[in-house]
């Protein structure tokens, strides 16, 4: 009877060893989300609404724990986001969106040492966007709201250079098969949702730390952007080999220049009428990349 009591305790514990191993091989990666859902372009908040309500929805399927930190920048410190696997900026970095962004060079460097030291991050549209103000410096270093690190070594794409417009939808060509987010993409690409393609300052082609993974290749039988505006033809594009997404070979990054939902600004009502994850390419590029780096 004592024999067979043992073997049933050593079993029962044997049991929950097996689960709480298993438990902990399949623990959630953390991840914690910067951005804005209110105020700034419209466009970008809700794009941001919508991630939030879509990495909510798919955190299971992800195989993460996810977290919005909005623009509560005192979050984003070394010793904090050593707890996290990635980091996600929809729409602002620390000090582009403030009168002084000086007094955000500690979570600048907080991030760069996070990034150096294998952290993963994804970054959406205008979290990349900057226009250095040389109305009144000479040189971008000057200008306190340029960042020097993340536009010309992280990012490398420097300041924003022009833009589509309106928001359209656009195929999307893979160039990269190496990398983990295009891996399992069919075909030579995929349509995207409505957006605002961005351009650049610096050509990422050129730089042999940079994989560019998918590009926009306009045409004048396949336009990007519809402008109405006459006086605004340039924001129709109709050729060009532009990256919208790549990734920094130095660093588990990946860019991508969609996160700008339609909006009906020309009639002044500011209703949703897209929706980025709609895209399965999109899903399916986001997923691949959050399962590379959260592992």
């Amino acid at each position: 009877m004592k024999n067979k009591l043992l073997l049933g305790l050593s079993f029962t514990f044997l049991t929950m060893g097996v689960i709480t191993l298993n438990g902990c091989s399949h623990a959630k990666a953390k991840i914690l989300a910067f951005g804005y859902t209110t105020g700034g372009d419209a466009a970008h908040a809700n794009f941001a609404n919508e991630a939030n309500n879509y990495f909510k929805q798919h955190a299971d399927e992800l195989g993460i724990e996810f977290e919005f930190a909005g623009t509560d920048w005192s979050k984003l410190t070394y010793n904090n986001l050593k707890n996290y696997k990635m980091v996600f900026f929809y729409n602002a970095r620390p000090g582009d969106r403030e009168d002084d962004p000086e007094i955000f060079k500690p979570q600048q460097e907080a991030f760069k040492q996070y990034m150096e030291n294998g952290g993963g991050w994804i970054g959406f549209h205008s979290c990349a966007f900057s226009m250095v103000d040389y109305q009144h410096y000479k040189t971008r270093y000057e200008d306190p709201g340029y960042w020097p690190w993340y536009q010309d070594e992280f990012l490398a794409c420097g300041d924003y250079a022009r833009n589509t417009w309106n928001p359209t939808s656009e195929f999307l060509k893979i160039e990269s098969r190496n990398h983990p987010s295009t891996k399992t993409l069919e075909n030579s690409g995929f349509l995207s949702s409505p957006n605002e393609w961005y351009d650049w300052e610096y050509d990422l082609t050129l730089n042999k730390d940079i994989e560019i993974l998918l590009t926009l290749n306009p045409t004048p039988e396949n336009p990007a952007g519809d402008q109405p505006d006459p006086e605004k033809k340039h924001e129709i594009w109709t050729s060009g080999h532009i990256p919208v997404a790549w990734a920094n070979k130095k660093y588990k990054m990946v860019y991508v220049n969609w996160g700008h939902n339609l909006m009906d600004y020309n009639t002044g009502k500011e209703g949703k009428k897209s929706n980025t994850f709609s895209s399965k390419g999109i899903c399916e590029f986001t997923a691949n990349t959050i399962k590379a780096f959260a592992n």
